[in-house]
């Protein structure tokens, strides 16, 4: 199986199915997965679009799992930008990606996993020369490995670490002939009418079904909590509710009922009239965050709805007034 990996945009993604085109190795072919395995391709659609997984459905076609990760340097995200990743499964489990994150930044970027699913909050090491161009990592043996990079001067530089990725020695000059020699050509897949560029490596099937079934779930769940307070009326409606979803109605049930009664009868008038009537209450029900506001009106009417609970606060003395003479105008205060 290959060690490393590096990766380079060739163009956007479009998700679906992937054809291999070509591997991009000769002497280094991964051999044919064993039946408890699967081949599994990592690469970066762009840019700005992170670092990605895909699988093998057969000999030739392979589908999009997710995004790994991004990244996650600079502090606008127009200027979070990943170029030239290169990934490496570590001797002891795990694994290193390395990335260029501009051409003027004395650092790269260190993204870390034991399982490919989580990543550890990025490191961006700093080095002695400002733009660290397409760094790759190299095995050295013993837990030991060595991040190489070009430079803008035409140079090559390199730093060493262990299996951690979190320390590194001071950086010192290197040769074409150790970059070159820990480079490794990635194959090349088609996705769509697009071209990527990345590796296949064999991995255990578990491993693939786990990343599959995250990403599935995930999907799931991010529709789930993706709700917004504007989909309430929608959904609503889909689980057969006829009425009204109403801060109001807390306070002035009755009133509430009629606006939709008439509404629903097709009294637009009179339904207007209530509605309007309401609207210094309701104005007052939403001068502050809810349900500062519906508390305190529970309280001034008797119900003993109590005191809020931290970080809630009680309503402002000035609110406090706006929302009495409201209530009393609507006839809900003595």
């Amino acid at each position: 199986m290959k060690n490393h990996l590096t990766l380079s945009l060739l163009s956007l993604l479009m998700m679906g199915q992937a054809t291999v085109v070509a591997a991009g190795k000769a002497d280094r072919k991964e051999a044919e997965p064993a039946a408890s395995e699967s081949r599994l391709f990592l690469y970066s659609p762009g840019e700005k679009h992170g670092f990605h997984a895909a699988y093998a459905v057969n000999d030739s076609t392979f589908r999009h799992i997710g995004q790994l990760f991004s990244s996650d340097y600079s502090r606008w995200g127009a200027e979070k930008r990943m170029y030239s990743p290169f990934i490496t499964r570590l001797e002891s489990g795990g694994y290193a990606v390395v990335f260029q994150v501009n051409d003027y930044s004395p650092c790269f970027a260190v993204a870390w996993s034991a399982d490919l699913v989580t990543w550890r909050p990025q490191d961006y090491p700093r080095m002695s020369v400002k733009g660290c161009l397409a760094p790759v990592i190299r095995h050295d043996g013993g837990g030991r490995y060595t991040v190489l990079f070009k430079t803008k001067d035409g140079g090559v530089r390199k730093t060493s670490t262990d299996a951690a990725f979190r320390h590194f020695t001071p950086d010192v000059a290197a040769t074409p002939a150790e970059y070159a020699d820990a480079y490794v050509m990635p194959d090349t897949v088609k996705i769509g009418d697009n071209t990527f560029t990345g590796y296949m490596w064999n991995v255990g099937q578990d491993r693939t079904d786990t990343l599959v079934n995250y990403f599935a779930k995930l999907a799931t769940e991010s529709a789930r909590y993706g709700e917004k307070l504007a989909d309430d009326g929608r959904l609503f409606e889909a689980l057969g509710g006829k009425g009204v979803i109403s801060v109001l109605s807390n306070i002035a049930p009755q009133q509430t009922h009629d606006i939709c009664e008439k509404f629903f009868k097709g009294d637009l008038a009179g339904s207007r009239r209530i509605q309007l009537k309401a609207m210094p209450l309701i104005d007052a029900l939403f001068s502050e965050v809810n349900p500062i506001p519906v508390k305190a009106a529970m309280n001034l009417m008797g119900m003993e709805a109590g005191p809020l609970r931290l970080p809630l606060c009680d309503i402002s003395d000035q609110n406090r007034a706006m929302l009495r003479t409201a209530m009393e105008r609507m006839g809900l205060l003595k």
